[in-house]
């Protein structure tokens, strides 16, 4: 796992780190790429952002293909269940605890 120079650390909460466990794990196991972590709580982002809690984070995707991109989506969103959502985004996936 490798943090994006910048990236602000500060008030990352704990359900966060375990989605970056998880999704260094299926981005070396799907993929063989070491996952980046682009941004967690500092940045710009909506309003109501969870990055500004600490509860969001933002992962590099470029070096992935769109079939790679798809299958790393859908295992990291598997493994961590309907209490976090995994987006795709354009330049990134999002990932947020939202428990329901």
């Amino acid at each position: 796992m490798i943090i994006k120079p910048g990236v602000n650390l500060a008030g990352i909460r704990p359900e966060m780190i375990i989605a970056l466990l998880v999704a260094a794990e299926v981005y070396r196991e799907v993929a063989d790429e070491e996952l980046v972590i682009t941004e967690v709580t500092g940045g710009k982002h909506g309003r109501n952002s969870l990055h500004y809690v600490g509860l969001a984070v933002d992962l590099r995707t470029r070096y992935f293909d769109n079939v790679t991109v798809l299958a790393v989506h859908k295992k990291i969103q598997q493994k961590l269940g309907s209490q976090f959502d995994v987006v795709l985004e354009k330049t990134h996936m999002h990932i947020e605890f939202q428990p329901e």
